[in-house]
């Protein structure tokens, strides 16, 4: 309904566009813009911050996976977080995990004992976790966001999820989706390792513009 109500539709990606054209939106109502988160990246990357703890651990740069997890859809299913605890101990290199608190809560309630590789650490803030983010070998998340940021820093994701909102990184290679299961966790953190080098990057999200685009079509339509 917002979408037929309003005279102008702003598009961060291909997919955004051609769905509000299937929907009989005219073409002269959208205008692709990209995606404003890419250009937050692109700032922030200038300005991120490592860790106090990061030297304190067993840690490499490049050499170390990182690991978000917070929906609920695992962290209130017991058997959710040990396939993927049994994931990620297969990994040949050291996970760290920064800890939500409802991620925290769950472990402490279920008991749940933490494989040897993995590191847990207190919740990071935004430039600190920027900084964990292009300075790891690849990412294992269950955050939306976390996926993109993962694509825009050219790290593979592993999404612990059985489905993402970002089709274009699925369909691109750069996201896998292995949701709640030990054998496609390691499978795709296997992978991921490996395969990172001379990786081609598709313009999926604009060129880190999408701010200037905006004000400009606005300027134009008003």
């Amino acid at each position: 309904l917002t979408d037929h109500v309003s005279d102008l539709l702003l598009t961060p990606t291909d997919t955004a566009t051609r769905n509000l054209t299937q929907e009989g939106i005219a073409a002269g109502k959208i205008a692709q813009v990209g995606d404003v988160m890419y250009d937050a990246a692109l700032y922030y990357r200038q300005r991120a911050r490592k860790p106090a703890w990061f030297d304190t651990l067993p840690l490499q740069q490049d050499q170390f996976i990182l690991c978000t997890i917070h929906r609920a859809e695992n962290t209130d299913d017991d058997q959710h977080m040990r396939e993927i605890l049994a994931g990620l101990a297969t990994s040949p290199l050291p996970v760290v995990m920064p800890l939500h608190p409802r991620t925290r809560h769950m472990l402490a309630r279920a008991g749940l004992s933490i494989p040897d590789n993995i590191h847990l650490t207190d919740p990071v803030g935004y430039l600190e976790m920027v900084w964990l983010e292009t300075r790891c070998a690849a990412i294992a998340t269950d955050s939306g966001g976390v996926q993109k940021e993962a694509y825009f820093h050219q790290k593979p994701c592993i999404t612990l999820r059985n489905e993402t909102e970002w089709v274009e990184l699925t369909a691109s290679g750069w996201n896998t989706l292995a949701g709640a299961s030990a054998p496609r966790i390691a499978e795709a953190l296997s992978t991921a390792i490996h395969s990172n080098q001379h990786r081609e990057t598709p313009v999926l999200y604009g060129t880190g513009s999408a701010g200037q685009a905006v004000v400009e079509v606005l300027c134009k339509y008003c």
